[in-house]
């Protein structure tokens, strides 16, 4: 249960930052909670993202310490990079939008850096997931690749649901492995 807690400033990082340009552009919340500074808005960002990252760093000692299962940290993985992929795909739109004039490249640099950051943060999940399956048994050699591709765009999405699918069928084949070898009766 501790593996969520820990994920979910991760998983609400990129919405933070549309939030963010929503306060910005419409005012919402400026006045009231930033003081009409934008300072103060972007100080909140990457406090929240320090925490996101602080966050998975507990999650790799955890993950190391208590020896997780692969299978529940592949999941987890998944859970993060599928809840990604709308935020994503909004603040792409609005990448090229904002790219299209001079004054919009700005929001675009620090879409690029926030975005970045993210997938390090959950590429870091992706790889504790690769090397927990590689250290169960349940990846073989596919695993180095595996864990590499959590930290490319669009492939770790695609990464992290092949990974699910292998350990799931490695675990599978270790338990039926074990009760072929210690039939009962």
């Amino acid at each position: 249960m501790y593996k969520y807690l820990l994920s979910i400033p991760l998983i609400l990082f990129p919405y933070l930052l549309l939030f963010s340009l929503y306060c910005l552009l419409t005012g919402f919340l400026m006045a009231e909670v930033f003081a009409n500074n934008v300072y103060i808005l972007l100080l909140m960002l990457i406090a929240f993202a320090l925490i996101a990252f602080v966050c998975s760093l507990v999650m790799i000692v955890l993950a190391l310490v208590k020896k997780e299962d692969s299978l529940a940290l592949a999941r987890l993985n998944m859970v993060v990079k599928l809840c990604h992929v709308p935020a994503y795909i909004a603040i792409f739109i609005l990448s090229v939008i904002f790219s299209l004039t001079v004054f919009g490249i700005g929001f675009v640099f620090v879409f690029a850096i926030a975005d970045a950051f993210s997938i390090v943060m959950s590429g870091i999940y992706g790889a504790i997931a690769a090397w927990a399956g590689h250290r169960q048994n349940t990846l073989k050699t596919e695993c180095v690749a595996l864990g590499i591709l959590q930290f490319m765009y669009c492939a770790d999405v695609v990464a992290c649901i092949v990974m699910y699918v292998e350990v799931r069928k490695g675990k599978r084949a270790q338990t039926e492995c074990t009760l072929e070898s210690n039939p009962v009766g």
